[in-house]
This record gives structure tokens, sequence and C-alpha cells, in this order.
């Protein structure tokens, strides 16, 4: 009984950690980091700044394995993903930089990082509701592994 207990909680980190709820965590991560940013404390701001840039590396990776994914091998599709892709990323950056100027000298300095932060919870929201309903309605041979990298 106790093999059991242990294999099924291993199953159930490894769904939770695993493809595609990874980039969830990912989403989450920008909340926090977000919210370090504006955290009065220099300190805490700082090594929010540090982290960004890995988590911002672990979010372009994931991507491009989810596209990868479910792509199913068709480079076509998976071209078109990644166009996708990159061409939402240049417009909400565009965006976001315009707008968190405004907010920063209209707002507060911290402005942009709650409303990043707001932005990013929205998203995670969003992704893994998608992702539950999804993979609910589907069977279980047509859901990613959590181990196929």
């Amino acid at each position: 009984k106790k093999e059991v207990s242990e294999t099924s909680r291993q199953k159930c980190l490894a769904r939770i950690l695993g493809k595609p709820y990874h980039l969830s965590w990912l989403l989450l991560m920008w909340v926090v980091l977000n919210l370090g940013m504006a955290h009065p404390s220099l300190y805490v701001a700082v090594l929010a700044q540090l982290l960004m840039g890995t988590n911002y590396v672990f979010t372009v990776q994931f991507m491009n394995e989810m596209n990868m994914h479910y792509s199913e091998g068709s480079s076509e599709i998976y071209m078109k993903m990644q166009a996708m892709c990159k061409s939402t990323h240049a417009l909400a950056g565009g965006l976001a930089g315009l707008l968190s100027l405004r907010l920063y000298d209209t707002v507060s300095p911290a402005a942009p990082f709650f409303l990043s932060a707001a932005v990013s919870l929205a998203c995670f929201f969003v992704y893994t509701l998608g992702n539950v309903r999804r993979q609910s309605q589907e069977s279980p041979s047509e859901q990613p592994e959590a181990d196929d990298a």
C-alpha cells in the first residue's frame, strides 16, 4: 500500500510540474518577480532582477518545447506557431515599454511592475484553466507526457 501511494504521489507531482503546467509555474514566477521589483528593499529588487533573466530563458525554452509538441512534427505548423509567438512577444514588448514609461512618470515608479504582475497573473489563469479544461476533455493518450522533452 505504501508503494502505491508513493507512485501516485510521484505521478501527481510529475503531472503538476510537467507539460503543459511547467509554463504555469513560470507565469506565477513572473508575478512574484514583478512584485519583487516593486519591493522597497533594494536587495529584493536586485534579486528579482537577477532571477528574471533565468525565468525568461526557461519561459522561451518551454514555449519552444510546447510548440514542438503541439506541432506534432510538422515543421510548417511549428514555424507558424513560432512566428505567432515571436510577433506577439514583440508587440507586447513594444506596448509594455510605452505604457510602462507613462505609468512610471504619471502614477509611480512601481506601477509598471504591479501592472506586469497583474497581467502575468491573468495569463496564468487563462493558460492554466485552459489546459485543465482541454485535458479533462481528451483521452490520456493525447495528453503530453511530463518526461517527454
